[in-house]
């Protein structure tokens, strides 16, 4: 018994107790990792039961209450209600800029969907998505509002679950996604719009084969989306749909316009430029104006304030803690422009370049080549760039396809049954790319298009 109790020195009786320790720390972790993946599988089994409860092959899922997590909190509030009063407030001053601005993708970024405004097709024969899965097909339909409707065929059954298209993100030249209501809360369909292929397409990040009808929108997302809609408490994809002021319009970029129209109601349409409320971009530093931009154009980030508190003027990294430039710069992507032109030499070697310097955002100049290279001219001689002077007047005149190549948006999958495609983004960073510009000097159409 002695040589037992003497086994050992205070090392030896050391190791078990440190062992111990990382032995609690051990069960801890497996106990977490544990639960946590319990509770998923839970969630994947009431996922599942719930789907069979519409179709047995469980390929259908429709919104779930329980998966609309509570929104997170903030320390001020998050309401602007009453502040933001929609275009129709500018119209009355600013009639013809607001006609202009109307036509712009930023004014077209949402809105209610109509027939009209709806790209993809509702003819009998062309309005069918047929999935991977040979038992789930898509039906659309405008018979009585527009639907998009899942079926399931199974042992000689179907079994179809549908929603509405209640709104469109984006216009007809790359494609439009779509969302719908369930009371307060916001979803989006299944299928998109590709314009490249003309058809319905799954919306890009969802899983083939299935028809997931609850994917939850967040404001997050929503933001870049519209102008303002007020915010919920009950979950992150819940708001008060008559408050939604549908698009990019004026307000986002100026600031809300309650101030400023009453500042004018009292003092006429002629006031003090400097104590008007409005925000005058041009007065403001240079990368105050960017900021305004790269709310939506410089990559995501962590929200430090709510979603809708950002006023242009601020300084944006107090609102929102966006990803490195470098973390955005490997890929063209429709988010990171400020970050692809802030690589830019034009950029670097100027001291006054802002988004402006080549947009202007009142008007839709999308696409006009020619517009865009005579901002380039401003700033360029054609003498100085060989291959413009031996293509003559096509030289001079597209300057943006050789300069600003396009290239495939990789984290935009749109797919049918049979086809993968990715959309073409501009690559906002001007520079010189040889071999693009021998394959359009040699060429008799734009490179990549």
């Amino acid at each position: 018994m002695d040589e037992s109790r003497d086994w050992g020195d205070e090392r030896d009786e050391f190791r078990p107790r440190r062992w111990g320790r990382w032995g609690c720390a051990a069960a801890i972790v497996t106990l977490v990792v544990a639960v946590v993946a319990f509770f998923w599988l839970e969630r994947r089994h009431e996922q599942r039961q719930l789907a069979q409860m519409i179709d047995p092959l469980g390929l259908i899922h429709p919104p779930q209450a329980s998966s609309d997590a509570p929104r997170r909190q903030f320390s001020e509030s998050r309401g602007a209600l009453g502040e933001f009063l929609g275009v129709d407030a500018c119209r009355d001053c600013h009639a013809e800029r607001v006609e202009s601005f109307a036509e712009t993708a930023h004014f077209r970024t949402s809105q209610v969907a109509t027939r009209d405004n709806v790209a993809g097709s509702f003819e009998r024969g062309r309005d069918g998505y047929q999935s991977i899965d040979e038992a789930l097909r898509f039906v659309m339909d405008a018979e009585d509002g527009l639907r998009q409707t899942a079926v399931v065929s199974h042992e000689g059954e179907a079994f179809e679950y549908s929603a509405p298209f209640d709104v469109v993100l984006g216009t007809a030249k790359s494609a439009q996604s779509f969302l719908f209501w369930r009371e307060s809360h916001l979803y989006q369909l299944p299928l998109s719009y590709s314009a490249q292929l003309d058809s319905w397409t799954k919306s890009p990040g969802y899983p083939a084969g299935l028809a997931i009808f609850s994917r939850a929108v967040s404001s997050g997302c929503l933001r870049c989306h519209v102008t303002f809609v007020a915010e919920r408490e009950d979950a992150w994809n819940s708001f008060d749909r008559e408050t939604a002021i549908w698009g990019i319009s004026c307000e986002r970029c100026h600031g809300p316009g309650r101030d400023h129209v009453a500042y004018h109601q009292r003092v006429g349409k002629v006031g003090d430029l400097a104590a008007d409320p409005i925000v005058n971009l041009e007065a403001l530093p240079i990368e105050r104006q960017l900021e305004i931009c790269a709310q939506c154009h410089a990559g995501t980030g962590e929200f430090l304030r709510p979603p809708f508190a950002y006023r242009p003027g601020e300084e944006l990294a107090g609102f929102i803690r966006q990803e490195p430039q470098e973390e955005q710069s490997l890929v063209v992507h429709s988010t990171n422009q400020l970050a692809r032109l802030r690589l830019s030499k034009c950029f670097l070697s100027s001291a006054a370049m802002t988004c402006s310097t080549c947009h202007d955002v009142h008007r839709h100049e999308s696409s006009d080549r020619q517009l865009a290279s005579k901002k380039c001219r401003q700033c360029h001689q054609v003498e100085d760039c060989p291959p413009a002077v031996r293509l003559g007047s096509r030289g001079r005149e597209n300057c943006i396809d050789c300069h600003l190549p396009t290239a495939r948006d990789q984290q935009a999958d749109l797919a049918t049954a049979d086809a993968v495609v990715y959309p073409l983004m501009r690559d906002h960073r001007v520079a010189v790319y040889p071999e693009i510009a021998a394959r359009f000097e040699s060429a008799d159409t734009s490179a990549d298009e």
